[in-house]
């Protein structure tokens, strides 16, 4: 049996047939935090890269767009969690700036520190 293998990532999702990346990016957010993001300043792309990655036995090759949006701390809701979050999520947590930048843990993406500290130089969020 091969070891269990732990990464952090920020939440998010693929699009819905029609549906606009910021439109995803709201709907991700509530459905994976269960905060409501409808009506906050999304601000721009702060990181848009394709990657390839395995999933469950899936080979992927997907686009994605990061932003940065600066929320209050809150309890983090996962009522709304699909079948495969529910699975394959063993925490969440909030991070720090200097938390990312000390961590030894896998953080996806791997430049998380570098991409928010491009927005705040370029003042995004």
């Amino acid at each position: 049996m091969l070891p269990a293998v732990t990464w952090w990532f920020t939440p998010g999702g693929g699009l819905d047939p029609g549906e606009a990346v910021r439109g995803a990016l709201v709907r991700e957010v509530r459905e994976e935090t269960g905060l409501d993001l409808t009506g906050t300043e999304l601000g721009p792309v702060v990181l848009h890269r394709f990657i390839d990655f395995d999933f469950e036995g899936v080979a992927y090759r997907q686009e994605e767009d990061f932003f940065r949006v600066d929320v209050p701390r809150f309890d983090v809701d996962t009522s709304a969690w699909t079948d495969v979050e529910r699975r394959s999520v063993d925490a969440v947590r909030w991070w720090s700036r200097a938390d990312l930048a000390a961590t030894h843990e896998t953080v996806y993406p791997e430049a998380l520190v570098a991409v928010l500290d491009s927005a705040t130089r370029s003042g995004c969020a």
